[in-house]
């Protein structure tokens, strides 16, 4: 219906069962041509055919997407991700864009760095999960490692943060560290 400047509409080209054949109905005018063969629906008023449109379609309760699903389709369609709710409880809800190995230069990876993208706030961060337990002085015994704990995380991924840790390097550059996170939904 070209942006509301359609002057008529075949009749034929809208099932009887079809939602949209009662509300053109409604809110237009049924003619027939001179030669009685043909009927289309003229002076339609498309306000009210968006409007009830709308009604029927938010009344029939359609399914939300999962995240994961809207993710996928901003990136296919958009080429970019731009979901953010700016909700405090979603600051923490991340989706992995990529990952790669943490290493240092010709020496053993020594954990997992994720690109990720925050679903509350919308920003990109970085984090790296490392491979070994931390060693707690005090009570002298090894933590096993977020990746043993959680479960291990593929690009595609939307994971929940529980606890992450920051510090800032000698270059000024600050480095986080995910220390406890839980998998919400898997690609």
């Amino acid at each position: 219906m070209r942006y509301g400047e359609l002057k008529r509409y075949k009749t034929d080209k809208i099932s009887e069962d079809s939602y949209l054949f009662d509300i053109l109905r409604q809110n237009s005018t049924l003619k027939t041509t001179k030669n009685g063969k043909n009927s289309f629906y003229a002076d339609i008023n498309f306000t009210e055919v968006l409007k009830q449109s709308e009604r029927y379609i938010k009344g029939i309760g359609l399914a939300d997407y999962s995240l994961l699903e809207k993710i996928n389709i901003q990136k296919d369609y958009l080429g970019y991700i731009n979901i953010h709710s700016d909700k405090e409880e979603d600051k923490r809800k991340l989706y992995i864009k990529s990952t790669a190995p943490a290493k240092a230069k010709g020496k053993k990876a020594f954990g997992l760095r994720i690109i990720t993208h925050s679903l509350g706030s919308g920003r990109e961060s970085m984090f790296t999960i490392p491979y070994k337990g931390k060693f707690d002085y005090k009570t002298r015994t090894s933590t096993k490692p977020p990746i043993t704990l959680c479960g291990e995380v593929k690009e595609g991924y939307v994971i929940f943060c529980k606890k992450y840790d920051s510090r800032v390097a000698k270059n000024g550059i600050r480095y986080f560290t995910l220390l406890d996170y839980k998998i919400l939904e898997k690609k």
